[in-house]
């Protein structure tokens, strides 16, 4: 649930919620690389270049492959 009101709020553009909603998914399945991977887009929208570099790195910790987050970052 909190994956996709972050994937929602995200396609409206309401980042600071978006984030809020990443975190709560990170927080419920740490081990999930796509919410790390969309918490680092939603960052970068809000201009927290450095905590969106985290979280991009996170993702690949959890998936080394994985492009979009290497692509990103």
């Amino acid at each position: 649930m909190a994956f996709s009101t972050g994937s929602l709020r995200s396609r409206e553009r309401l980042w600071d919620e978006a984030i809020k909603a990443y975190n709560e998914a990170i927080r419920l399945k740490p081990d999930y690389p796509e919410a790390f991977h969309q918490l680092g887009i939603a960052l970068n929208k809000q201009g927290d270049f450095a905590s969106a570099i985290i979280a991009y790195q996170q993702a690949l910790v959890l998936k080394p492959d994985y492009a979009s987050a290497i692509n990103n970052l």
